[in-house]
């Protein structure tokens, strides 16, 4: 129905344009760094499994606050290793700064859609707050 739209069309260029754009690539390859880091992958596969034992141990209807405890600990040491990663500092970097800029991108679509003034809208227009504004979601 849509598919001659100069629209869609133009949301099609939108789309390689930010795949060529070097944050994506950036992010792209950082994706690829962190799932090929098998020590990474095992402490991820090692940390949800603990998150999901928490899990169970908070719920169960006789709460082990000892097995709490420990659980609780070894999520803590854990995440900070995966955070001090060099693969997941990087990743986390370059995902923010991606996530960043397809906020801000969206923002000016948004803007646009609700009859405002597309050029009026700056990266500073964004707090990151979004519990006063409709344009993100």
């Amino acid at each position: 129905m849509f598919e001659n739209n100069p629209l869609v069309a133009m949301a099609k260029s939108l789309a390689r344009t930010i795949q060529n754009d070097q944050l994506f690539l950036d992010y792209m390859e950082a994706r690829k760094a962190n799932d090929a880091d098998t020590e990474l992958q095992s402490q991820l596969s090692d940390f949800y499994s603990i998150q999901d034992q928490m899990d169970s141990a908070i719920t169960a209807d006789e709460k082990d606050l000892l097995l709490i405890e420990g659980l609780s600990n070894k999520l803590d040491t854990l995440y900070q290793s995966i955070m001090n990663n060099p693969n997941m500092i990087r990743y986390t970097d370059v995902k923010g700064q991606y996530d960043k800029l397809m906020r801000f991108i969206n923002q000016i679509i948004l803007t646009g859609m609700n009859g405002g003034d597309p050029e009026t809208v700056t990266e500073e227009s964004c707090s990151g707050n979004c519990s006063g504004c409709s344009g993100c979601n």
